[in-house]
């Protein structure tokens, strides 16, 4: 009897024995469990960062109120200006006008345009003559027959 109770200890021990098999696993879940305690700190201290409240700004960096007033008469000023300028640019009148364009889809044939007020094109008076034979600015080897 006396060996019955030792051959059961004995294998009570190497049942209670883990295999490498189950130290992997144990190891990996206690890796996981890590992995996500990491994690869930992490997106606290985030959900913390993001309820923080700028500081106030200080009296040094304020802007008095005569000085933004001033500033803002400024940038009104400037914006006027800018539509000033969008408004004289856009005076004119489309080209062709609507009455031109009834006459050509009746068969008229419009050849004099009426001036759409724009003044002249911006590119009168240049001109670039680039011919065929016309030589370039730079120099270009030549061509050799080939020796047989």
């Amino acid at each position: 009897m006396a060996d019955d109770t030792e051959i059961k200890t004995e294998s009570q021990e190497l049942a209670a024995t883990p295999t490498a098999a189950e130290n992997r696993a144990a190891e990996a879940r206690r890796k996981l469990v890590q992995e996500r305690e990491r994690q869930a700190a992490a997106a606290q201290q985030a959900a913390v960062a993001q309820q923080r409240v700028p500081p106030e700004p200080k009296e040094s960096d304020m802007v008095k109120p005569e000085e933004a007033k001033k500033m803002l008469a400024e940038d009104r000023k400037i914006v006027e200006e800018g539509h000033k300028q969008f408004h004289d640019h856009a005076k004119g009148k489309p080209t062709p006008t609507q009455e031109e364009n009834d006459l050509a889809k009746l068969g008229a044939s419009v050849s004099m345009k009426q001036d759409d007020g724009s003044g002249p094109p911006p590119t009168v008076g240049v001109t670039r003559s680039m011919g065929a034979g016309a030589p370039g600015a730079y120099q270009t080897r030549a061509a050799q027959p080939r020796q047989s």
